[in-house]
């Protein structure tokens, strides 16, 4: 038993608790702290607003296709009817921080029972998923789904470390039920712990009680139960679509839409030239060595073995995805529909996570490990390590004070801040514009990278790049109707400023939008709706008499 272990586990005073993870919290928002809307709440509070309100931008083509995520909408969708989206992602985000403190808390205090550990363990954590990451997932940030999810994980492996198994499925099936790949990933990797938990404690024969498959029955099944909103959710997504349809859409979501997420020969693997990883790659990589080296140096504690097992496990999720991509590449079978039908699973995603998560504790753990017999070493490398952690906060506040405009703008109002003030002024009043002139029906062409016009205007899109469903009979169309409306030049997307009207004419026709949203300049032969010095909305619902007497004016 390390020395960490020998300490009382008495339960610390509520205060000292309170002020722990409120710490902790604050972390979080220095961490992520930009005003909303973040890049995927337009898509998670859109859609429950719309889940609660049919009626809001109920022609909406993304809005209209198939939900994925009940819980989120049944917790989150009715705030929206009396409160502002901007109000409701605060208070969300506000919410699932205390939750995502107070697990991380519990996580933390199982593992290394000691007064402020619990603060470095999170500041560590929340920087290296943060700079260290290989496929861009990350906890604390938006309001989404996800972030409920790793609460519940977190817990679950509070449990899991403490030995306490029959809670452990009970929590990840409420993760499962937030985010069911989250939680299937999890429920795999604490599967593969209890085997091998059970397997050690026969050899040992005295060792602690790894309750049987049976005895953990109830528990699992009441998982399975708490989890099924998500699993049924999922399960309807496609009975009508065919195989070939459910291929071509994966095809589309690794390959074309997400593969910085799922693709490693996007965010993985460089040219092929030393070192041949990329840097993400060669970031985590430098992760994951620092996590194997702590894992086997020193004394973990039993509880700190079973967490790195669990790791472990993530990690070679990683490999079996890498395992995938060659197999099925285009130097084996090459077969990409294949491919895609497993990388669709995001054997990536927890890695990017759990690791972190491994390393943060696993460093912890060591530290206060020395202070019994090395105070003055444990003192400063832990002053160290929470001084570099505050870097990242610092960099992360200077960034949002320096670009004060949400994250999800930044597509459409350009990344530099001296170009990004007057484009976000004239994007807000555009926005305003709609939201107060135009039919509450109408149905817009915007530009094809934005993500906030329903946010502001409150009006239906046609389709836009970020919003892509989740069924695949819905994410062919949507990716039909991307690039019938929008021209690729090979490099990039092309503005509908740069396209023909009447082209612009027969695609309004096709898909009943009503106005065109596009950049100011170059101006269009078409009627004029509204204008400032970076945006113009046409009228493109017109009868043909009016169309041809606009083709024919000078």
């Amino acid at each position: 038993m390390s020395r960490v272990d020998e300490q009382a586990r008495t339960a610390p005073r509520w205060s000292l608790v309170a002020i722990e993870i409120a710490l902790i919290w604050g972390l979080m928002w220095a961490h992520a702290g930009w005003l909303p809307p973040d890049v995927n709440e337009p898509n998670y509070l859109g859609k429950a607003k719309h889940f609660w309100q049919p009626e809001w931008c109920a022609r909406d083509f993304f809005l209209q296709t198939a939900d994925a995520h009940h819980v989120f909408y049944w917790t989150f969708g009715w705030l929206t009817r009396w409160w502002s989206l901007d109000t409701v992602a605060y208070v969300g985000r506000a919410l699932t921080y205390l939750l995502l403190a107070c697990a991380w808390w519990r996580l933390s205090w199982s593992l290394v029972p000691r007064r402020a550990a619990a603060v470095l363990s999170a500041a560590l954590m929340l920087a290296a998923t943060a700079r260290l990451h290989m496929a861009g997932e990350w906890v604390v940030g938006g309001l989404e789904a996800k972030a409920p999810a790793y609460a519940f994980v977190w817990l679950a492996l509070a449990e899991m470390v403490r030995g306490a198994w029959r809670r452990v499925w009970p929590l990840v099936g409420i993760a499962s039920a937030w985010h069911v790949v989250v939680g299937f990933w999890t429920g795999v990797g604490a599967a593969v712990v209890w085997v091998f938990a059970r397997l050690a404690a026969r050899n040992e024969g005295d060792g602690p009680e790894v309750p049987s498959l049976g005895k953990m029955g109830p528990a699992i099944l009441l998982g399975l139960l708490l989890a099924s909103p998500s699993l049924y959710g999922m399960l309807l997504l496609n009975r009508i679509a065919t195989a070939d349809e459910v291929a071509q859409a994966a095809e589309i979501q690794v390959f074309t839409r997400i593969p910085h997420h799922l693709d490693p020969y996007k965010f993985f693997v460089a040219e092929e030239t030393p070192p041949y990883l990329s840097m993400f790659g060669l970031r985590h990589v430098g992760l994951i060595a620092l996590w194997a080296v702590l894992a086997v140096w020193g004394s973990p504690s039993a509880g700190l073995k079973r967490l790195n097992l669990f790791v472990l496990a993530m990690v070679a999720l990683v490999a079996i995805g890498l395992g995938i991509r060659w197999l099925w590449g285009p130097f084996v079978l090459d077969d990409p529909r294949r491919a895609a039908l497993l990388l669709r699973l995001y054997w990536f995603r927890m890695s990017d996570v759990v690791v972190p998560v491994g390393a943060a504790l696993a460093v912890t753990h060591t530290i206060f490990s020395w202070e019994p017999s090395r105070p003055e070493l444990a003192r400063w490398s832990a002053a160290l390590l929470f001084g570099l952690a505050l870097a990242h906060f610092a960099v992360s506040i200077d960034r949002w004070v320096t670009y004060p405009y949400p994250l999800a703008d930044a597509k459409t109002i350009g990344r530099r801040a001296s170009v990004a003030e007057q484009r976000h002024r004239n994007w807000r009043a555009v926005c305003e514009e709609v939201r107060t002139r135009a039919p509450a029906g109408a149905v817009f062409l915007t530009p094809p990278y934005s993500q906030t016009f329903k946010w502001y205007a409150e009006r239906a899109e046609v389709v836009t790049w970020k919003e892509m469903p989740q069924d695949a009979r819905s994410v062919i169309e949507w990716w039909d109707r991307f690039r019938e409306i929008y021209r690729h030049d090979g490099r990039r997307t092309v503005s509908l400023a740069h396209s023909d009207e009447e082209k612009i004419l027969q695609l309004a026709a096709l898909y009943g939008a009503d106005f065109l949203l596009t950049e100011a300049n170059p101006s269009l032969r078409l009627p004029l709706w509204y204008h400032n010095d970076s945006f113009a909305i046409y009228d493109v619902n017109r009868s043909d008499d009016d169309r041809a007497q606009q083709r024919g004016s000078p």
